[in-house]
């Protein structure tokens, strides 16, 4: 970049060298230095529009976003990033309709089905909501975070066997012990089940942690087993801030954190755990959700 100080692709790496770094403002900075339709090409527009409203300048996402699909229309990354603006905006409407342009252009009717959850959710539509996260788990038994999204978007509504039935479904589609066990253990928690919970958390712990490639890793996935179920919470905390103290940087990490936070009733440690996670990773759909998901919880929510 010094020698060629008007190489796009250079700051855009340089830029996510910095984020992986833990350096989200300076990341920001460079990208801002790149015009709408270079961070499209670039394939970071949605990581630059999230980042801003995460950081608190949520009219400068909006801007961006809408300057990127003037620019590039046909681009549907810069819909879904102005469907994330939207979002942060509360303009369910219009973040329905973009997402809508997205998956057309990309000939994707069951594109964005997160997204889509959510902004189901907060417009009051909690069937549709629940309609996208059961048509997600048909279409990827074996991916994370549905189970534990969904769950938690039908808890209280007396869905808890049809929710239940939904994930022993899909699990019965995988392999013996495949799956999102962390997630199936936090969904099980969610509806009622701790018996249940606590054998895939159990399960989970011994297949997934044994594999940590550094003792801060083995930290996170003790932690995060814990925090998701709500059990051994004293123990899951001092060994997430140990990992944390270790690798302060890992979006992963500061997920757990946020979780275990959660767990143990203090939401603002959650929250301001899960938005510098976000901000480390502002590509990541599930991350997102975390932000919204405990943004929208009172002190005295569940």
């Amino acid at each position: 970049i010094d020698d060629h100080g008007s190489d796009v692709e250079g700051t855009v790496l340089l830029a996510r060298l910095h984020r992986a770094m833990g350096h989200p403002d300076t990341a920001d900075s460079l990208l801002a230095t790149l015009s709408p339709a270079d961070l499209v090409d670039h394939g970071t527009i949605v990581a630059a529009v999230n980042s801003r409203w995460l950081a608190g300048d949520v009219a400068g996402a909006v801007a961006l976003a809408e300057a990127a699909v003037a620019a590039r229309p046909e681009a549907a990354a810069a819909h879904i990033a102005l469907a994330d603006a939207r979002t942060a905006t509360e303009d369910w409407a219009a973040a329905r309709r973009s997402l809508r342009a997205a998956n057309t252009l990309d000939d994707a009717p069951d594109g964005q089905l997160l997204r889509r959850a959510w902004v189901a959710a907060r417009e009051g539509d909690t069937e549709a909501a629940l309609t996208h996260f059961r048509r997600r788990l048909d279409l990827y038994p074996s991916g994370p975070f549905t189970p534990w999204l969904y769950a938690w978007t039908a808890r209280g509504g007396g869905l808890e066997p049809l929710v239940q039935r939904d994930i022993e479904r899909a699990l019965a589609r995988l392999h013996p012990g495949d799956g999102p066990l962390d997630f199936v253990a936090a969904a099980m928690q969610l509806i009622g089940a701790p018996e249940a919970a606590h054998a895939w958390r159990t399960a989970g712990e011994a297949r997934d942690c044994p594999q940590a490639v550094s003792e801060a890793s083995r930290a996170n996935c003790e932690a995060w087993y814990a925090g998701l179920v709500g059990e051994d919470l004293d123990t899951a905390w001092a060994r997430i801030q140990s990992a944390v103290a270790a690798e302060p940087d890992r979006s992963e990490y500061l997920d757990t954190l946020a979780v275990v936070a959660e767990a143990r009733g203090d939401l603002p440690a959650a929250r301001t755990a899960a938005r510098r996670a976000a901000r480390l990773s502002p590509s990541d759909v599930y991350l997102l959700w975390q932000v919204r998901r405990l943004d929208a919880l009172s002190p005295a929510q569940p």
